[in-house]
């Protein structure tokens, strides 16, 4: 009975993954906001915070914590802004440690300690922006995928006999993603953004119908080539 009912307050946990750099060479997006045409690699860095709400057969736990990774995009440029294909993979600390307590009639009792969130987070996006100057307002949207991990520990005495039982759930759940912000053009080589991203995903997982909202405020960087 209270492996079930864990199950349905706790889904995973995370980790936090570093920005990594990207060496600082080559040729750069040398038309950008010139109202000249061009197609363009670029790659960085991207580092946040995000937020969620994880539901399972009724209960909801909340979860916090910071984001960081990965992004590369091809993107072509025209007189009016820029059309792009953008992918992303990010470490996760999205995430919430919990206790429950359980006793029952018979004097038997149950415990548990768990840490749940998002461990890994990742979108592949269509990105368009506007404008002619190295200021561009831009809105994104295409698939999510997330991997959501429960770690658990749970101890009890249940007819005058301890016991106890040790688990750790991974569950890969797919979805979508929406977002906007705005990209800062700072040189031909490098730019900047701010952005807010939101993730939708629904799944199954041992059995019970699950659903996870995220919210994430990202900082990147990038080089273009």
């Amino acid at each position: 009975m209270h492996k079930m009912t864990m199950m349905r307050k706790l889904l995973l946990a995370g980790f936090i993954v570093s920005l990594a750099g990207v060496p600082a060479t080559a040729g750069g997006d040398a038309s950008y906001g010139t109202g000249k045409a061009g197609k363009y690699f670029y790659a960085g860095g991207v580092v946040g915070y995000g937020w969620g709400r994880h539901s399972s057969e009724g209960d909801e736990a909340k979860t916090r914590g910071l984001i960081g990774g990965a992004v590369i995009g091809y993107r072509i440029l025209s007189g009016q802004g820029a059309l792009a294909i953008e992918g992303d993979v990010l470490g996760s600390g999205i995430k919430q440690n919990l206790a429950a307590s359980y006793k029952f009639d018979d004097g038997s009792f149950a415990r548990a300690d768990a840490r749940f969130g998002t461990d890994v987070l990742a979108s592949l996006r269509l990105k368009a922006s506007w404008g002619k100057t190295s200021w561009q307002p831009y809105l994104t949207g295409g698939l999510a995928w997330q991997r959501l991990e429960l770690k658990y520990d749970a101890q009890g005495r249940f007819e005058g006999k301890p016991k106890s039982h040790s688990e750790t759930i991974k569950d890969d759940q797919f979805g979508f993603t929406l977002g906007a912000g705005v990209d800062w053009q700072t040189s031909d080589s490098y730019s900047v953004s701010l952005g807010y991203q939101y993730y939708r995903f629904e799944n199954d997982v041992r059995g019970f119908d699950t659903s996870t909202d995220l919210h994430t405020l990202r900082l990147g960087g990038k080089l273009h080539y």
